[in-house]
């Protein structure tokens, strides 16, 4: 088999853990352990990777210029020339409003009400109501301030907290009161609640569309409380980021960036702008109606962590492969702070939990960074031996993040190890926290690459249920709740062998699956009743999940 010089090892066929099997059977051959040879397999091509292992095992002999740039031009011109889309709708008849017509635009210092789902169960209020209602409990917070000693990793840091009992996880959101009912009852339904029997479900394709690539970047969903307008906002390795609409798959509008796309985007506190990460260096936002470029940010190197948006202050946070984690604010259009990490790419998404203004990070040489989200100053920081792909999570008991080495780990917002549970493979998975009362029953959900979904309590790790899927469990799971009729708690989920699964929370048992024509890497998001979800035969899928008729006996 002849390999290409400039072909890059993801998208030869790759994938993050093959990646790290690559660079442990390289450093068996040569003999050497070069902290930053993953990296290089992960953004550069076969020839970066033979330069820099040449140069770390000659250093003195030869002078190569190891370098991976995030600016690398790639020769394949697949990826440079947009591909004519396909698209294929199976039943374009939905509930769903349409989107804003075309050529009625957005202004920007306006405010767009409504709500934005993301991976993970992560639900978000926006709007003008809801930035008072933050800057009022931002006020509170800040009369109830932790007290924070910022020291170095070495010493102790005591954080205390009064009246943590009202602290709430980010993922969960209870809808506004001055929101539409329908769009209430499906925010409110990404929450945990008491089940009852396991419903019979059944998943169907509604619509898909082609990208040009493969999709490893996961969907983000705004939907607008006035007009109900919903709208799916997705990137792929063809650089395209595509806004379609939720109901019948239309394109509402697509650009082609600078490189390829695995960020997943955010939406802007107002509302009126996505914002998304790049192989070039670049996090781009971008005008939600219309997907003209409002500003650019440049990196040192790929951005493939996925943006978190601060719903205080509307500061928009990212990490680089350059190793640092940015504050951007889109409507100045400047960067407020920038703070290293520790060395190591940062490959994940940060985690900011609201209330007590803490950001969350981790690197690919396994730095758990807990920062202040307004001045960018570390609190604390716990490292491990190996790399983090899985991003942080956050409650009010603590943060929970996935390693490679297996492990789910608890740790206590003063960076103490609660607990760690051990799965039986690396978890690239990040955890969804599923709100209960009261908070001694929160627990989280997360998969594994030894393809089984794991239920924990967030209290001490304790395994509740496990379900083994059919595949490797890369993807994070979105914890919701149907049927309207009888609302119980479910979990989405997707394993590498393209399956989509539908699993009771309480349980785990299955309670629909449907196979596609692809692998998964990118996670699920649900919203009432359709999942949307990017796949590696270069299609978003949009599903609809249906409840089916029982049959009474005769």
């Amino acid at each position: 088999m002849v390999v290409e010089a400039e072909a890059n090892f993801l998208l030869s066929g790759g994938d993050s853990l093959q990646a790290l099997r690559f660079c442990d059977s390289i450093s068996v051959a040569t003999g050497i352990s070069s902290a930053g040879l993953l990296e290089v397999v992960l953004d550069g091509s076969y020839l970066d990777i033979l330069n820099h292992v040449t140069m770390a095992t000659f250093p003195k002999e030869l002078d190569l210029d190891t370098r991976v740039t995030s600016k690398r031009q790639h020769s394949d011109p697949e990826a440079h020339s947009p591909i004519p889309p396909k698209r294929h709708i199976e039943d374009p008849c939905m509930t769903v409003t349409s989107i804003r017509p075309v050529g009625v635009a957005v202004a920007l210092d306006t405010w767009i009400v409504g709500y934005v789902v993301r991976r993970a169960g992560e639900v978000v209020k926006i709007g003008p109501l809801q930035a008072a209602e933050n800057r009022s409990t931002n006020e509170s917070a800040k009369r109830n301030e932790c007290a924070i000693q910022q020291v170095n990793s070495e010493t102790d840091l005591t954080v205390t907290v009064e009246g943590n009992e009202n602290l709430k996880s980010p993922h969960a959101s209870r809808p506004p009161n001055n929101s539409a009912d329908s769009l209430s009852r499906a925010a409110s339904d990404i929450q945990a609640g008491t089940s009852v029997d396991t419903p019979r479900l059944s998943l169907r394709v509604r619509w898909s569309s082609d990208t040009g690539r493969c999709v490893d970047a996961s969907p983000v969903l705004m939907v607008e409380s006035v007009s109900g307008a919903a709208t799916v906002f997705i990137g792929s390795h063809s650089h395209r980021m595509q806004a379609l609409d939720l109901g019948s798959g239309e394109l509402r509008w697509e650009r082609v960036l600078g490189d390829r796309l695995e960020s997943s985007a955010a939406v802007s506190a107002c509302g009126t702008l996505i914002v998304v990460g790049c192989y070039d260096g670049q996090v781009y936002f971008l005008r939600v109606d219309s997907g003209e470029t409002w500003w650019t940010f440049e990196t040192k190197d790929a951005v493939k962590s996925s943006p978190t948006v601060d719903p205080f202050s509307g500061l928009v946070y990212v990490g680089s492969h350059d190793g640092h984690m940015y504050a951007l604010n889109p409507q100045e259009k400047s960067c407020v702070w920038k703070r290293h990490c520790g060395g190591g790419a940062v490959f994940s998404s940060p985690c900011l939990h609201p209330t007590l203004r803490l950001l969350y990070a981790a690197t690919l040489r396994g730095h758990l960074l807990c920062i202040n989200s307004a001045s960018g100053a570390p609190v604390w920081t716990n490292s491990r031996e190996v790399p983090f792909f899985s991003s942080p999570c956050s409650s009010s008991s603590g943060v929970f993040i996935g390693s490679v080495d297996g492990n789910i780990y608890g740790f206590s917002h003063t960076g103490e190890k609660l607990w760690q549970f051990t799965t039986g493979g690396p978890v690239f998975s990040s955890p969804c926290v599923v709100s209960a009362p009261p908070a001694s029953n929160q627990r989280l959900v997360c998969g594994s690459h030894d393809g089984c979904v794991y239920s924990l309590s967030s209290t001490d790790g304790s395994l509740l249920w496990k379900f083994q899927t059919a595949g490797k469990v890369y993807s994070s799971p979105f914890v919701f709740r149907q049927p309207p009729e009888r609302p119980q708690t479910l979990v989405a989920v997707a394993s590498t062998d393209g399956t989509v699964w539908v699993l009771n929370g309480e349980d785990g048992t299955v309670c629909a699956s449907l196979s596609l024509p692809g692998e998964l890497f990118s996670s699920p998001l649900v919203w009432e009743q359709t999942l949307v979800i990017g796949c590696r035969n270069d299609y978003v899928y949009c599903l609809e999940l249906t409840q089916e008729p029982v049959m009474s006996s005769a």
